[in-house]
């Protein structure tokens, strides 16, 4: 960013001078962009936990037909066979969980 100075007609770079103001922040500042990141869904969380969708996807599978998985299918009388828990409004399931459905289930 240049500023021109209003007493005499040269510019003043003020680049190094943030840079050098900010230097000791900068992890934080990296930090807090990544949790945004994360909360806006914009980045992936660091954890190997998956969401149904993301589970749906990597099995060829439709979203409901996971969420039967997880929480049983009631009008057919049939236990939950993938487990998972619960954070917030969303399930998630563990990459560890995930590899014992698909051995078990052939996929």
């Amino acid at each position: 960013m240049k500023i021109q100075n209003p007493y005499t007609s040269s510019f003043i770079n003020l680049e190094p001078i943030i840079e050098q103001y900010l230097a000791p922040f900068k992890m934080q500042i990296e930090q807090l962009q990544k949790q945004v990141g994360m909360l806006s869904g914009h980045i992936e969380s660091e954890s190997s936990d998956l969401t149904l969708k993301e589970v749906a996807k990597k099995l060829n599978q439709s979203y409901t037909t996971v969420y039967r998985w997880v929480h049983g299918d009631k009008y057919r009388s049939k236990d939950p066979i993938l487990k998972a828990r619960r954070t917030g409004r969303t399930y998630r399931i563990s990459s560890e969980e995930l590899e014992k459905f698909k051995v078990k289930y052939t996929f």
